[in-house]
């Protein structure tokens, strides 16, 4: 199972819903983002899909996650072709992630 420390935001949706968003590997590019919520400390984690998955792409050469985002298309608008070609390049995958808070 693959996972990653990342850093996010934790913000709040016009439905007054909590999320993760701003996911970087360092709290400076956190706070360049001017948040709402706090900076938090994470764990992106490999997990099975479910509705409320997240997703990340796991970069091979790098060996960790980024472009965390809470819905699939949003990791999908990162690439300028199809993922499924990066994918079968191996430069990577696109995988469902849950993310533990570490420290606030």
């Amino acid at each position: 199972m693959h996972s990653t420390v990342m850093f996010c935001s934790e913000e709040t949706s016009h439905k007054g819903e909590k999320y993760f968003f701003h996911f970087f590997p360092n709290a400076f590019c956190v706070n360049l983002c001017e948040s709402d919520g706090p900076t938090l400390k994470v764990e992106v984690s490999e997990t099975t899909e479910t509705p409320d998955s997240y997703w990340g792409w796991w970069d091979e050469k790098d060996q960790e996650f980024c472009h965390v985002y809470p819905k699939k298309f949003m990791v999908e608008m990162c690439f300028p072709y199809a993922v499924e070609l990066y994918e079968k390049r191996g430069d990577g995958e696109l995988l469902p992630v849950s993310i533990k808070v570490l420290t606030v």
